[in-house]
């Protein structure tokens, strides 16, 4: 594990970390009153990839409306609420020199609106496909795997240059314990469960972004 003096890379899930609820893509579902939880427990089991669980979540959304523009998913996740003390401890970092990155399984839309509000460098998540009108064809384009995280993060930290120990990586649930690996520090916020403690060197247990900064500052 390395010191905290050593860190110049802090990457962060988005889904119950940055926002104040567990997954983007729910918000979208609970706007249209429909549940994924049939293809999230195939995801799990192995039976089908990323790109298959996105165009079953599209297609859950279109048996509630046969044409999807784009900016009404974003507008659905404009409403999501932000965790507090992002914007406090994003400047605190970046003050510092630290690069702040997101990494995360859930919606650009929403990842990149938290880049401009808040400063990140940059954001790496998942996107909806769309014709040219901007309507929704079904399809998925995936950037991030939800089981592997890991990978995302160590292309980002040869881009970038980072080793490592020199990176820190903020989580709450399981599958973001394989970037904790390939961190030199690791903070379980607010974590889902025991295995999530277990993997990380701190846990914060305050729905307060803040409180992540003494183990880093």
């Amino acid at each position: 594990m390395g010191g905290s003096d050593d860190i110049r890379l802090v990457v962060f899930d988005m889904d119950g970390v940055l926002v104040d609820y567990f997954s983007s893509w729910v918000w979208v579902h609970d706007h249209f009153g429909t549940c994924n939880d049939h293809s999230l427990a195939s995801y799990i089991s192995g039976d089908i990839d990323d790109h298959e669980f996105i165009r079953r979540d599209v297609d859950l959304w279109f048996g509630k409306q046969d044409k999807i523009h784009i900016s009404m998913i974003k507008k659905i996740l404009n409403s999501i609420p932000i965790m507090e003390g992002v914007g406090d401890t994003i400047s605190a970092l970046k003050d510092k020199g630290i690069k702040c990155v997101i990494i995360s399984g859930g919606l650009d839309m929403l990842s990149q609106n938290l880049v401009k509000r808040f400063g990140f460098d940059l954001a790496l998540s998942n996107s909806l496909e769309v014709d040219g009108e901007g309507y929704l064809t079904g399809e998925g384009i995936v950037n991030v795997k939800l089981n592997d995280k890991a990978t995302a993060l160590i292309n980002l930290q040869e881009r970038l240059g980072v080793l490592p120990g020199e990176c820190a990586a903020i989580g709450d649930s399981r599958i973001d314990v394989n970037m904790f690996i390939h961190s030199g520090l690791s903070i379980a916020f607010n974590p889902e469960g025991t295995y999530v403690v277990k993997n990380a060197d701190f846990v914060v247990y305050k729905k307060d972004l803040k409180e992540i900064l003494k183990y880093l500052l």
